[in-house]
């Protein structure tokens, strides 16, 4: 059966707390590197879990990135009028005064949706949606969805176009949108 943009619904993301090995953490194995590859997902000492369905979306630092067994790789998307774009909420643009580039952005393109934290980055790493950005974040919300995006073929950078996890803002894209969406979000 071939998957399609509807089956992002039916994924299970988990980022691991911490430096472990997959042997350390079980439930983080991914077999198709070995039990002993690093799980570099999460550089905290949390984990993130969404439940629906039996995948689990992992990634490994030059491993990949991966639903189940499958691999996961960003959109080939490369007009920002073609994209399906996701935020956490215009309100929270408006609050940082950026919500002029917020409209900008989300009026070029075909579809926009509000998924907010790590769920909008797992849906660009799987190449359902070609972005997510967000204004307000933390440290711990950027480690894993950093690896997880990259290593599906994607960038994250602030608003800048730095590449960070240090918090802030983030911009994540499949790569190919990444600079037209940097420079409509900073217009204003």
């Amino acid at each position: 059966m071939a998957w399609d943009r509807r089956d992002f619904l039916k994924t299970t993301l988990t980022a691991l707390a911490g430096t472990g090995t997959a042997e350390a953490a079980p439930y983080a194995r991914a077999p198709h590197v070995g039990a002993q590859a690093p799980v570099a997902l999460f550089t905290g000492f949390e984990i993130r879990k969404i439940q629906t369905s039996g995948a689990t979306i992992h990634a490994v630092r030059g491993g990949g990135a991966w639903s189940g067994k499958r691999r996961l790789h960003v959109s080939e998307v490369s007009r920002l009028e073609d994209a399906q774009v996701f935020y956490a909420s215009r309100t929270a643009f408006a609050a940082v005064g950026k919500e002029r580039g917020f409209d900008a952005v989300v009026g070029a393109t075909w579809r926009d949706r509000g998924f907010g934290d790590f769920w909008g980055y797992a849906l660009v790493s799987e190449g359902a949606g070609e972005a997510m950005f967000e204004p307000e974040l933390y440290s711990w919300d950027l480690a894993a969805p950093l690896i997880l995006v990259e290593e599906a073929g994607g960038r994250l950078t602030d608003f800048k176009g730095n590449r960070t996890y240090a918090g802030g803002n983030a911009v994540a894209s499949n790569g190919l949108l990444h600079d037209v969406i940097l420079e409509k979000l900073n217009q204003a």
